[in-house]
């Protein structure tokens, strides 16, 4: 019972607020409206390729390699690196409530996926990176929005209950110039609401049934990584080769700097005896 309740408020307020947007842009065209979200994790193998893990349903199949043996993928989370897929979308903004939100083309720039991919380890999303991306975004294609909606799913990442987040709004409020801004956050069990959710199996095509790995790195960063067994361990280690580089920087600039005023030092000339004095 209370399930179907809540479930009818989240219809009612997507209905609500979807209702309000159609009715200001008639009137005010300056009004946006962007979803964003982070897409799950791709793995990303390290000494073997590592299946996607996107397949229809929940078949199991065969992810092919580019190798001798093409069916030498593993299905299994025995790595350590992901890729992250943050996505942003900019709605079409329809004539009805029963219009599209999705459809558009080039010329007018709606219903346009962009999609920017993180390293899990050391490029993890965040609020930040969300804003930053949407900024490049509206400055590089030219769209000059007054009225800015944005719709997430209101995870860690997205929750108006964190400072930072608060903190990464009102700096894009202020980078893009805006009159009014509207932060729309889904409801639990009310994703399908969520208009970036539905255009996220658009990018499963790409990620179907194939498998990835990582490059081959020089072989002190090789030993480095083998004694690693999580992203944690990685990140501690890759810190402390920062800070054994620094160290050697700064001894190299000392070096440096002793040569430096040997050379400008006077020559003192003089007799030479038998001995080299």
């Amino acid at each position: 019972m209370y399930v179907i309740v809540f479930q009818h408020l989240v219809n009612a307020m997507t209905k609500y607020y979807l209702e309000w947007i159609i009715e200001l842009r008639k009137v005010y065209p300056g009004i946006e409206f962007f979803g964003q979200d982070d897409k799950a994790k791709i793995p990303v193998g390290d000494s073997i390729h590592v299946g996607t893990g996107v397949r229809p349903g929940n078949l199991k199949v065969l992810a092919p390699v580019n190798e001798s043996n093409p069916s030498s993928a593993g299905d299994h989370d025995f790595h350590i690196g992901s890729i992250i897929p943050s996505v942003t979308l900019r709605c079409h903004i329809p004539e009805k409530i029963g219009g599209s939100f999705f459809v558009g083309d080039e010329e007018t720039g709606t219903g346009q996926i962009f999609v920017t991919l993180r390293d899990a380890v050391f490029d993890p999303s965040n609020v930040f990176d969300h804003c930053a991306q949407l900024i490049d975004i509206v400055k590089k294609q030219g769209w000059k929005p007054t009225v800015l909606v944005l719709q997430t799913d209101g995870g860690p990442d997205h929750s108006l209950k964190r400072v930072a987040v608060e903190f990464a709004l009102i700096a894009m409020f202020k980078e893009l110039d805006l009159d009014h801004l509207v932060i729309l956050r889904g409801a639990p069990n009310g994703s399908a609401r969520n208009k970036i959710e539905r255009c996220m199996s658009i990018l499963n095509i790409a990620a179907a049934h194939t498998s990835l790995k990582r490059g081959q790195m020089a072989k002190w960063a090789e030993r480095k990584l083998s004694t690693c067994n999580s992203m944690a361990a990685v990140r501690t280690e890759a810190a402390t080769v920062d800070e054994l580089r620094s160290k050697a920087v700064i001894k190299v600039r000392e070096i440096e700097e002793k040569i430096a005023e040997a050379e400008a030092a006077p020559v003192v000339q003089g007799p030479v005896n038998a001995s080299g004095e």
